[in-house]
């Protein structure tokens, strides 16, 4: 039998509801709750029905707000999907006169009638609505296949989080070998820490955890994190909702040899600068203050939003094979899109990252960065089909140097670097590849069919690519 602990639900009633005549399901249906006002969003009206069928259902939409500016701030809705669903939203304080729903690469088609907007969506995916040109007060919907449930016939532990809101506190322990499963219309006020070693851990459902009551600091001085892990080894956290994290929104060390980390159809909303995505690196913090990853570790993200305003995610610290597939990414500017690396003690044998859509991207910092610190050699990485709307200031930054985030006197190298089929909507104003010494190269880097502002580019000065002595092997195609 499965030993089963269940959390009911502890301030407010979030009803889920499925309709199997409907084949859709309302992650959570609104209720006439008062209590809903904390978590409910005042912007947005959303109903949802299967194509084909008259009865309209509405949803609870959630809202998240910037608490360093009270200007900002974004409403959510989720849902679950078997076959076509059409949702109709009201704006309650716009007059609709244009919309955008990105990544505008989906073609997603709309109308409005009588101030009502209509999305209509075969298939699972994640996207932001934008009424007249509105980024600040965006509306996203996230559209869910349909979730499996921890089988209560097997032997696993499983710790269930029913509907409603749970005030689990600040780093709530995690245990090795257990599921925590957050059911639908579950809002967990708190933060999931696994501290020293802990393995075989799953965290699932298409509940939240909101950790707005975190206030920033620096992550040297001390992670405060969604979820975190000092050493966890066969991570998998799916489905769920993570929003207003202090700083990295999930932070994980792996101490293990050939172990493997998998995050799917995840959804992250963070504010703060230092919100990271999802970071799994080696690096020396306050909390994980051993350098160094196992042997061998496997990172996989697929099917994902991630809003941060640091590195969106952290591919190659310490980690030997990654790969990144199917995510949406919002980066607010203080940190990079894709991170190669800040340092790294182990050989990266292996980086593809495919399908991959950045719907906004502000700042200085690079889309696609390496400040590779660490003794590892970077190798064999292949950045494919990415499209990043808008303006880049800069598209490409990789250097070897030294740096206060990787202690270690030993510096590597970064060899052989595909950018296959990159589109840039927009300008770009400077980018930069630099090596280190003869003994610490960046060589072997290829762009192929790298489009920018409609333009496919041919040479390193069509992209104001500056480069030195110490790269070697640079190639348009």
């Amino acid at each position: 039998m499965c030993n089963c602990i269940s959390f009911k639900n502890t301030v407010f009633s979030v009803v889920g509801l499925f309709i199997s005549m409907h084949s859709f399901a309302l992650i959570s249906q609104k209720t006439n709750s008062n209590l809903n006002q904390e978590i409910e969003s005042d912007r947005y009206n959303v109903e949802v029905r299967s194509v084909g069928h008259q009865k309209w259902e509405e949803a609870l939409v959630y809202k998240s707000n910037n608490n360093n500016n009270k200007k900002q701030g974004l409403s959510w809705v989720s849902l679950t999907l078997e076959k076509p669903i059409e949702v109709r939203i009201l704006a309650k304080n716009s007059n609709v006169e244009s919309i955008k729903i990105r990544p505008l690469a989906y073609q997603i088609h709309y109308s409005v009638r009588d101030k009502y907007i209509y999305v209509q969506f075969i298939k699972p995916m994640q996207v932001s609505l934008e009424i007249n040109g509105d980024k600040d007060h965006p509306i996203l919907l996230f559209v869910d296949p349909p979730e499996e449930e921890p089988n209560k016939n097997s032997s696993e532990k499983i710790v269930r989080f029913k509907k409603g809101v749970h005030n689990i506190g600040e780093r709530y322990p995690l245990a090795s070998n257990t599921t925590y499963y957050l059911e639908a219309g579950a809002y967990l006020n708190g933060s999931m820490y696994g501290a020293g070693t802990v393995e075989n851990v799953i965290i699932k459902g298409r509940g939240i955890i909101n950790s707005g009551y975190q206030k920033w600091q620096h992550p040297t001085e001390g992670i405060l994190s969604n979820i975190s892990f000092e050493d966890g080894r066969n991570i998998r956290i799916e489905g769920i909702t993570c929003i207003e994290a202090g700083n990295f929104q999930i932070k994980i060390q792996c101490k293990g040899d050939n172990d493997s980390i998998l995050i799917n159809n995840v959804k992250l909303i963070g504010w703060n600068k230092n919100t990271d995505g999802i970071h799994v690196s080696d690096m020396d913090w306050k909390d994980h203050p051993k350098i160094e990853n196992g042997t061998n570790l496997r990172l996989k993200i697929e099917n994902s939003f991630i809003r941060a305003n640091d590195d969106a995610v952290l591919l190659c610290d310490g980690v030997s094979y990654s790969e990144m597939n199917n995510c949406v990414l919002w980066d607010d500017g203080y940190g990079a899109t894709f991170c190669l690396s800040w340092g790294g003690r182990n050989n990266v044998e292996s980086c593809i990252v495919s399908n991959c859509y950045v719907i906004h991207k502000k700042g200085t910092n690079p889309v696609f960065r390496a400040m590779h610190a660490g003794e590892a050699k970077i190798q064999n990485v292949r950045f494919e089909n990415i499209t990043i709307e808008g303006n880049a200031k800069t598209l490409v930054g990789m250097k070897i140097t030294n740096h206060r985030y990787d202690p270690d006197e030993g510096l590597g190298q970064i060899r052989n670097i595909q950018f296959r089929n990159i589109t840039l909507e927009g300008k770009t104003e400077s980018n930069f590849i630099e090596g280190f010494s003869e003994d610490h190269l960046i060589e072997h880097i290829t762009f192929e069919n790298l489009k920018i502002n409609s333009k496919i580019i041919m040479n390193a000065e069509e992209m104001n690519l500056t480069t030195n002595q110490y790269v070697k092997g640079l190639v348009f195609k």
